[in-house]
């Protein structure tokens, strides 16, 4: 009898491999960051109406504490008492109370969430640092060890490699793809999908040993494939989540689907994993009723599917086990989970690309969504220089991309999806092919692997002008003569500036509004003084091809009708500002005042189309 059953199982597994092992390395780990909130009438209440959730269930769980909760002994006497199933971990974000302990200047805004306030990012490295060790040494003398878990909605690169080579950080959490969500974008990275992150770049996943972060990113709120990328209300995309979903009025049959979508390991890909939790600052009737009944469909969807939970240490543990070297290959294939259509999302991503692919049964026609090639010598933004922005635009270079520019997709009908992997997708007409650094259609080769066309340091280049400094031009708008300067300087214009003005470039023709503004009381911690900073425009026009106007008045319009009217008579198409650290360029007058519409924005310039 057991030979005959050992016969029949590879018999089996011969022919169905995937299906045999469809549920092995199926993982599901549970964050709850914990901060205390102006709006949380009472924080230990709420964090043990979430405690007793997880605890009553027996799960387990990773815990991220901000600096100000490790300040509160009434709240450190409850996470001492946690069961040894729950991790602790440091959430990252930034108070006036950590920056005051820290010795660092808190960047004050209207509102706490705001990036430059709430991010490392929008600090100095060495305020980064600062603040990092005050954080870190708290949680010691309260707890007696370094953790190994940390997280917050973007976590830069440069305070990761810190974290890790002095305190041996292993797993890190932040936010899954993002197009401008709560003032926040992060969008470009592998789809709700863990990776090793490039040392230079947290959103880039890396390609080599060396140029990755021994940690792994994990991602917050998993986005649906299809409505998580294209939202089909007037509600932001992003919320189509496993975090956000219930705020739509959707079954929690959505919440069972995203997590089959990826916490399953299939389509021959090696694990499937999934983040779910809740911040610990609600009301204490969120936990029992809708957080409740999420960590029920969690140990139900466990039991039936042989997942196993796993805290982040845990899962990063046995990641960086499994895959000493890079991240492998991973596909993402759901049908349309809301059941509106019968339509197909695949994305497929490796170290060196991803892509987004839409495919419709009815007309069969297969759609390319979003294609993004991942480039080794991209460098984050916020590297070495502060964000001072209020939000936090991290976007990478993409060469088709449907949310932003609907005009770039493609559209290919190679008849019937016969089946998807995540090495090929076998139509009736042809197959397309998933290789590690390409990707092979019937008609057309996309190839990946290259260097940024722009090294790691921008274009630097030197002038022998000066301009007449924006303070006095404000002044006397009709002054706007060059002068001629005896030793010429050096600027420079971002890989993240360049890679908006090709965006720019790729627009229809059109005239392209500058602010004829500098800023000569600005410092930078660059090397040099960004060009736009400093009043050198004419680089738009050179990178662009189109024709750029240096204007002032529009600027200094007395009312939004005065300044739309100067769009109409200059017959403007497009605005493009420029944003470095301090010097940050932005439109006199609501964007919906002047008729404008934001084309596109990352970290350092944004496009307005006049509509």
């Amino acid at each position: 009898m057991h030979k005959l059953f050992t016969f029949l199982f590879f018999i089996v597994f011969l022919l169905f491999p995937s299906q045999v092992f469809a549920n092995e390395n199926s993982y599901i780990t549970i964050v709850n960051p914990q901060r205390i909130s102006s709006y949380t009438k009472n924080y230990i209440e709420s964090f043990q109406a979430e405690r007793h959730e997880i605890e009553s269930r027996n799960l387990p769980a990773t815990w991220l504490v901000t600096y100000n909760v490790l300040t509160k002994n009434d709240f450190v006497k409850e996470l001492k008492t946690l069961n040894r199933d729950q991790e602790l971990g440091i959430f990252l974000e930034v108070t006036p109370e950590l920056s005051k302990k820290a010795n660092v200047t808190y960047n004050t805004t209207s509102s706490w969430h705001y990036a430059t306030s709430l991010f490392l990012s929008g600090y100095s490295q060495n305020d980064r640092k600062k603040l990092i060790d005050t954080v870190f040494h708290t949680f010691k003398e309260n707890f007696g060890y370094y953790p190994v878990s940390v997280g917050a909605w973007w976590v830069d690169s440069y305070s990761l490699e810190y974290m890790k080579k002095k305190y041996g950080i292993i797993s890190v959490l932040g936010v899954s793809d993002q197009y401008d969500l709560d003032h926040y974008t992060v969008w470009g990275t592998w789809w709700s999908v863990p990776y090793y992150p490039s040392r230079i770049h947290a959103a880039i996943p890396a390609q080599k040993i060396n140029e990755k972060l021994d940690i792994v990113s994990l991602r917050w709120a998993a986005r649906d494939p299809i409505y998580g990328y294209h939202s089909p209300s007037s509600n932001a995309a992003s919320m189509y989540s496993v975090q956000d979903y219930s705020t739509l009025n959707i079954s929690s049959s959505y919440f069972e689907k995203l997590l089959s979508t990826f916490a399953l390991s299939k389509y021959e890909n090696s694990f499937g994993h999934i983040t779910v939790g809740l911040e610990g600052d609600l009301d204490p009737l969120i936990y029992k009723t809708n957080f409740a009944t999420q960590l029920d469909l969690v140990k139900e969807f466990m039991q039936t599917n042989n997942t196993k939970p796993l805290t982040m240490g845990e899962f990063s543990k046995w990641y960086r086990t499994t895959y000493p070297s890079i991240s492998p290959n991973h596909l993402v294939y759901a049908q349309d989970l809301l059941e509106k259509t019968g339509k197909k999302s695949i994305w497929m991503q490796t170290p060196y690309y991803r892509i987004g692919l839409l495919y419709d049964p009815e007309t069969k026609k297969l759609q390319i969504i979003d294609l993004r090639e991942y480039y080794s010598n991209f460098k984050e933004p916020f590297y070495s220089e502060k964000n001072m922005q209020n939000n936090l635009p991290i976007t990478l270079p993409y060469i088709i991309d449907t949310e932003i520019d609907p005009e770039t997709q493609e559209t290919y009908n190679f008849g019937k999806l016969l089946n998807a992997t995540n090495k090929s997708m076998v139509f009736e007409k042809g197959i397309v092919h998933f290789k590690d650094d390409s990707i092979i259609f019937p008609t057309k080769i996309f190839t990946f692997g290259k260097k940024y066309s722009i090294p790691l340091k921008g274009i630097v280049y030197k002038e022998a002008s000066i301009t007449l400094p924006f303070t006095i031009k404000r002044r006397f708008p009709f002054l706007s003569v060059r002068l001629p300067s005896i030793i010429p300087q050096s600027f420079y214009i971002s890989q993240s500036e360049y890679d908006a003005l090709q965006v720019l470039k790729k627009q229809k023709m059109g005239n392209v509004l500058v602010f004829d503004k500098d800023c000569i009381k600005c410092s930078f911690t660059s090397q040099y003084k960004p060009a736009a900073a400093a009043g050198k425009k004419s680089y738009i026009s050179l990178f662009t091809n189109k024709p750029v106007q240096i204007d002032i008045s529009f600027l200094l319009a007395t009312s939004s009708i005065n300044a739309k009217s100067i769009l109409k008579e200059k017959n403007i198409r497009y605005v493009y500002l420029s944003k470095y650290e301090n010097y940050i360029e932005s439109l006199p007058y609501l964007p919906q005042d002047l008729g404008l519409k934001r084309v596109y924005q990352n970290a350092n310039a944004e496009i307005w189309r006049v509509d």
